[in-house]
């Protein structure tokens, strides 16, 4: 739960993969470049359960956000 949480301040994954070429460290200084992400969650309102965006993860390990029609703010992970 807690990388979720994390998540809720990420922009779209394409801005992140355009502005963070190199985002996480793999071993002391060494960092490992974003390469591939795969859909893990769909991202819903609440309140309708429409999909407004999806939950990456990438071959780093992070997570990330993309919003089909910008960010929100409450949502639901399924």
């Amino acid at each position: 739960m807690s990388a979720l949480n994390a998540v809720m301040g990420d922009s779209d994954v394409g801005q992140l993969h355009r502005k963070h070429e190199f985002d996480m460290p793999v071993q002391g200084s060494v960092r490992a470049k974003k390469a591939q992400a795969r859909a893990i969650k769909r991202v819903l309102d609440p309140r309708t359960r429409k999909t407004v965006g999806w939950l990456y993860e990438w071959n780093t390990g992070q997570v990330s956000v993309m919003w089909k029609d910008g960010r929100r703010e409450n949502v639901v992970y399924e």
